[in-house]
């Protein structure tokens, strides 16, 4: 299906956008602004008209996580300048937004977070020394455990996802540029052991979940190609990285298409968008193709209540930049 010319959404932004999809269909993004501060556009109506850009306040040096509380209410997570978690959440669905909230810790790069089946929320961040600490509401929208570690020694930011049986595994590179993995021996259990799952990489990872309950993790090669890897069953073993070809300058990012099929996106050395999906579901690949840019940054890709995936970067002039299937 084609895609229409990229259009910018304004502001000045000086993080990578996170998008998110309300239960009503309508998507928001949010991003940190030249001032540092927290800034969000959203949708009026699902695949309608956009707001313009909202203040939030909230001082950080890290990229917006965002979920979804329970009820509907989002949540966004931030490294403030002080190295510390902070949060900030709206009072009640599509309502104002509470005062940053202190959440402690003493962290780098960017905050993870995932919400579990009963609707808590958990949030991942990486330490100075490089091991991975976790922090989770006891009951949904209720108090917080304190933080606990899960040791390791992870370069990268973090890509959490949640098996269909309610199971947390983690993902991210190694000091070795290695991907490794850690996750729960049932849910809200035990953690198995940091295991190696080999390759070579830069960046962080990419994970989506095929529709038979089976995981494929995509990273960037050392040579700027796209790799994958994937369970052979549903038993969890894993196949060997495969290419997927392609010269690629961002980490990448999975969206799942309507029929299950996942299609991963990424900035090219070119500074434009390029994608790669399968042609049916389970079959073999498609060819890479181009979307246009110029782009810079990381990209983040989501879908409308119709299913049309719309793809989010920065401009080079610092404005959200955005493209979407017209079909």
């Amino acid at each position: 299906m084609p895609w229409c010319a990229w259009k910018s959404f304004g502001g000045k932004l000086t993080s990578a956008p996170n998008c998110a999809v309300k239960r009503d269909g309508r998507l928001e993004v949010f991003a940190r602004g030249a001032d540092g501060l927290v800034w969000h556009i959203w949708q009026k109506e699902a695949m309608g008209k956009w707001s313009e850009w909202s203040m939030m306040n909230g001082t950080g040096t890290s990229e917006v996580a965002v979920a979804q509380n329970k009820d509907g209410r989002m949540q966004c997570f931030i490294i403030g300048a002080d190295h510390a978690l902070h949060s900030s959440w709206q009072d009640e669905d599509d309502g104002g937004w509470n005062s940053w909230q202190h959440m402690g810790g003493q962290f780098v790069g960017n905050p993870a977070v995932i919400e579990h089946e009963d609707g808590r929320l958990e949030v991942y961040c990486r330490a100075a020394d490089n091991s991975i600490w976790r922090r989770w509401h006891k009951k949904a929208m209720g108090a917080w455990n304190d933080w606990a570690s899960l040791g390791g020694q992870i370069a990268s930011d973090l890509m959490p996802v949640r098996h269909k049986d309610g199971r947390v595994e983690v993902f991210g590179r190694g000091m070795d540029h290695a991907l490794w993995h850690i996750w729960q021996k049932e849910s809200a259990g035990e953690w198995n052991p940091w295991q190696s799952m080999g390759g070579q990489m830069v960046g962080a990872p990419a994970v989506g979940r095929l529709a038979d309950g089976r995981m494929e993790v995509f990273v960037r090669g050392s040579d700027n190609a796209l790799w994958h890897i994937w369970h052979k069953d549903k038993g969890g073993g894993w196949n060997n990285f495969e290419s997927l070809q392609g010269q690629i300058a961002s980490d990448p990012f999975v969206n799942t298409l309507k029929d299950g099929r996942l299609e991963v996106f990424a900035r090219g050395l070119d500074n434009c968008l390029w994608h790669r999906w399968p042609k049916k579901v389970g079959g073999p690949w498609g060819d890479w193709a181009s979307e246009g840019g110029p782009i810079v940054g990381e990209i983040d890709v989501a879908s409308n209540k119709d299913g049309r995936a719309q793809a989010f970067a920065l401009g080079q002039d610092g404005a959200l930049m955005s493209s979407w299937v017209i079909g």
